[in-house]
């Protein structure tokens, strides 16, 4: 464990004779240590610690190393409870990451997180984790595809991954890239994370109303019967207004992605949420107005899916 901490973690040159005076053992018994942690890790993709004239280094794509390692990590704690798996942690990883990342997922989304079973939420912790102490080295996904916006699973978890990031970013002072971004939009979507919350502020209805009916009428389409959307947006829309009013601005990596894919509704959008710049002395921002426009997307995409298209006359 230690050697795997400080290659992937510490990202430190360590060589089998350095450990072997550390800790006095015989390079033997590591090249024994090594073996077992490769069967682990190997059984499951081509990751793999190697011994090199440069010393030891893990080989595989970043978000190999990543999946392969969160697995160890989890095959190691099956039978822990949940207080000492974090605990445990505290060995592998920096604590103010564990904090970070604990303190988000399990207050700030605490209400996107506590429907997971301890499984998934010890993978979630772990997989954030992970990413965030890699991202901490420079250490970016490999870049192997675009995200497409016309995946309706992205853009669902996009929102959750953008605002997660958003924190992570300022709290820890990393920096996420395209390819960083997909990798966390595709984790929270395997780990059953969306954007279904539970309390949302009834004193924006009347507004989150008023921009529904509006794009209704510019598509040409009832989004109005939508409860998805609706709840989507009730939820969206007041911490939204609340950085505009404060001068907080974020940034959505995937804005010149969302424009090229999406021109014409980007411009409708803008449209439409004029009234909330009037309403609330606000001025919108690309980036806030790119990220409504997925909540619209994912609605538009589910009505052509199940030919549930109704004209607005």
């Amino acid at each position: 464990m230690w050697i795997l901490k400080k290659v992937l973690i510490d990202c430190e040159t360590i060589t089998l004779e350095s450990v072997s005076k550390e800790f006095l053992v015989s390079k033997t018994s590591l090249y024994q240590d090594i073996a077992v942690i490769n069967k682990s890790i190997e059984s499951q993709s081509d990751v793999k610690l190697e011994v090199g004239e440069c010393g030891i280094c893990i080989l595989g794509e970043e978000s190999e190393i990543q999946n392969a390692v969160n697995n160890y990590l989890l095959s190691e704690s099956k039978e822990e409870m949940f207080s000492d798996f974090t605990h445990k942690l505290g060995n592998f990883f920096e604590l103010d990451v564990i904090k970070a990342v604990s303190d988000l997922i399990l207050n700030d989304f605490e209400e996107l997180t506590e429907v997971l079973s301890e499984y998934y939420l010890k993978s979630l912790l772990v997989t954030l984790i992970m990413q965030s102490s890699r991202l901490l080295k420079k250490k970016h996904m490999n870049e192997e595809t675009e995200i497409s916006y016309n995946n309706i699973r992205h853009m669902e978890t996009y929102i959750v991954a953008n605002s997660i990031a958003e924190q992570l970013k300022y709290q820890l002072h990393i920096t996420y890239s395209n390819n960083d971004m997909e990798y966390l939009c595709r984790q929270l979507y395997a780990h059953r994370v969306t954007h279904h919350v539970k309390h949302m502020r009834t004193d924006y209805e009347e507004t989150v109303r008023d921009v529904i009916k509006r794009m209704s009428e510019i598509q040409k389409l009832d989004l109005t019967r939508d409860k998805k959307l609706y709840e989507s947006l009730l939820y969206h829309l007041p911490p939204m207004i609340l950085r505009l009013q404060n001068n907080i601005q974020i940034v959505n990596p995937m804005l010149d992605n969302i424009k090229q894919e999406y021109p014409e509704l980007f411009t409708t959008m803008w449209y439409a949420l004029t009234q909330i710049e009037l309403r609330y002395q606000v001025t919108l921002t690309e980036d806030e107005v790119s990220l409504i426009l997925l909540h619209f997307q994912v609605a538009l995409d589910q009505f052509e899916q199940v030919g549930n298209i109704v004209v607005v006359c």
